[in-house]
């Protein structure tokens, strides 16, 4: 099993309090887990992208150009991922998806 969540629920956000609040559930919910279903050899594992590349982060960078009167590519080059120095593509988080639910894992 593989959750996704986002490093906002590692590091927290004060601009999206909510958002990084259930991620940082999801993320305890994904250990709770993991270690309840592991006499059953389940594993339970939980991916935390950040900066990826969406329409969904498009949107971030729209809402929150408006309020601190911003242009949203410029709120947008923002977001890239720290680690990274760049937005993260999808394809890369479905890959490591993709591994973690496979018997290679």
């Amino acid at each position: 099993m593989v959750n996704v969540a986002s490093e906002a629920g590692k590091k927290g956000h004060t601009q999206s309090l909510a958002y990084s609040a259930s991620k940082a559930a999801m993320i305890n919910f994904t250990r709770v887990l993991s270690e309840v279903l592991a006499p059953n050899d389940i594993n339970v594992n939980c991916v935390c992208p950040g900066g990826m590349a969406t329409d969904m982060l498009r949107e971030v960078a729209v809402a929150y150009g408006d309020l601190v009167k911003q242009a949203p590519d410029d709120v947008f080059e923002q977001l890239i991922s720290s680690q990274l120095r760049r937005h993260i593509d999808p394809v890369e988080v479905a890959r490591t998806i993709s591994f973690l639910l496979s018997d290679d894992a």
